[in-house]
């Protein structure tokens, strides 16, 4: 029977699924795969023209199916949040009984070559930065849950490291679903995520503080926070190709950033579980669509002001900008976003002796930070910066 184009290809990743419940992805062939579905190996080809991209796909739906359960786990927030996502996975390996093959077994072995394999990568990166965001909001939100674990023993010590204690509960999490399958065990249900998430939370009360020191792999964002840090942009697009969820790196230079500053995220999707972590932490964005693959996210810190004149015509956001200056005192700041690359207005910022950083925020538009040195600073000349 012939399908519409989307139902045919929501049938092979389907089937896909289906058979990597009962063989290794090496066995999951394109012939194999078309005679499953019903259909003729080159009638496969003209929907995805190959089995990596067909395992992409697979790993995409799992993508999507995990997107409520991680929307879920940071509202809940953190052991709460940690006990929805586990249980979230344990679910959803009863739903795809072919994933913990996938994720957990191939991915040790996967040829960097592979295309999928980066895709995989992704996902379980992804896994384990969600469980140290929720660490840490266990660890520095008030109330009861952050001072216990799961309500039951010590307090959960706040030198413990986020990142280790995240690679410790993946690793439960997998070891536990390989032996289950290899056991043939019953299905993944709630009961057995909830023991695990108990299990992994009482390693983390024996922790003493010397094993729960920084993990010397994991890097920082060194620098001040000063006001050269008060406008910054970071493009995650070629983290994301290397297969690294770009979470950490993303908190980390948010660490670095001013209680005024303004962070400008380049991202090739909307980056909707990033949204609710940062909304949780008081960041306010601004999201905006430049193409089907471009995606521009301003994140404002709780103490920004940002003064929007992109709704002025020519001259006036250049007129506007060089009155609000004039009130600038020594090491204040002014950020805006104009309606275009401000050209006339640096060269009259430089001559009044003011820095300046622009950067390119889509649509046409611009941000500039226009800063009043103190007087033993150095020249504009070292600090301004154009896209």
């Amino acid at each position: 029977m012939r399908l519409p184009t989307s139902q045919r290809r929501a049938q092979i990743v389907d089937c896909a699924l289906e058979m990597l419940a009962v063989a290794p992805v090496a066995r999951l062939t394109t012939r194999a795969l078309a005679r499953q579905v019903g259909i003729s190996q080159p009638a496969l080809f003209r929907h995805y023209p190959s089995r990596d991209a067909i395992l992409a796909a697979v790993v995409a739906r799992v993508r999507e199916t995990l997107q409520p359960v991680i929307a879920e786990a940071l509202q809940a927030g953190g052991m709460d949040g940690v006990r929805v996502l586990v249980a979230g996975l344990f679910r959803t390996v009863e739903e795809m009984p072919g994933l913990p093959r996938l994720l957990y077994h191939d991915l040790a072995v996967a040829s960097e070559k592979q295309g999928f394999g980066r895709d995989l990568r992704l996902l379980v990166s992804m896994q384990r930065n969600l469980v140290a965001e929720l660490v840490r909001t266990a660890q520095t939100a008030g109330g009861p849950e952050s001072g216990s674990l799961a309500g039951q023993g010590p307090a959960l010590n706040p030198e413990l490291d986020p990142e280790r204690s995240a690679r410790l509960l993946v690793a439960l999490v997998q070891g536990s679903l390989l032996q289950r399958r290899l056991l043939q065990d019953a299905a993944a249900d709630h009961t057995a995520a909830m023991e695990l998430v108990d299990f992994w939370c009482a390693g983390l009360a024996a922790m003493d503080s010397a094993s729960a020191a920084p993990d010397p792999g994991v890097s920082t964002v060194p620098g001040s926070r000063g006001v050269g840090n008060a406008l910054q942009e970071l493009d995650v697009r070629p983290l994301l190709d290397e297969g690294t969820d770009p979470l950490q790196h993303i908190l980390q230079r948010l660490d670095s950033l001013p209680r005024q500053g303004l962070l400008l995220l380049v991202a090739p999707f909307r980056p909707d579980p990033l949204l609710g972590v940062l909304h949780g932490r008081g960041f306010r964005t601004l999201v905006r669509a430049d193409g089907p693959h471009l995606w521009r996210i301003e994140i404002q810190a709780p103490g920004c002001t940002l003064v929007d004149l992109c709704n002025l015509e020519a001259p006036g956001p250049m007129e506007r900008i060089l009155l609000l200056c004039a009130g600038l005192e020594a090491g204040q700041n002014l950020l805006a976003r104009v309606p275009r690359t401000p050209q006339l207005l640096l060269p009259r910022l430089a001559e009044r002796g003011l820095q300046w950083r622009l950067l390119d925020c889509g649509a046409g538009q611009a941000l500039i930070l226009v800063h009043r040195p103190p007087m033993d600073a150095c020249g504009p000349e070292t600090a301004n910066q154009t896209p």
